[in-house]
């Protein structure tokens, strides 16, 4: 976690991408928009729960269960935060996979 929130800052002032411009929007951030921290930490975390829960769980049925319900909820946090307004599809994507090099490099 530690890695992905220091590497989310980094990439933040690295591209100095503003905020989407909406005429009312329901959130209002003074920091930059890609990536999105708050899909990357989603995937970071949940991800990483998934990964100690697996090593628990022995049936395939609740391996597919576990693997699902963080799909989900990262996809759910991605969306909200376009939602909001506070970012930009393309933010959310991108936080995505740099998550994934994070996860593919431990």
């Amino acid at each position: 976690m530690p890695g992905g929130v220091l590497l989310n800052e980094v990439l933040k002032y690295a591209f100095h991408r503003a905020r989407p411009v909406l005429e009312h929007p329901l959130v209002e951030l003074p920091s930059y928009s890609f990536p999105s921290g708050h899909a990357l930490a989603a995937t970071v975390f949940y991800g990483f729960a998934a990964i100690l829960l697996w090593s628990y769980v022995a049936p395939k049925v609740w391996r597919v269960v576990i693997a699902t319900l963080v799909v989900v909820l990262v996809l759910m946090v991605g969306f909200s935060r376009v939602y909001l307004g506070a970012h930009y599809p393309t933010d959310v994507l991108a936080s995505l996979k740099v998550s994934r090099g994070l996860a593919s490099r431990e």
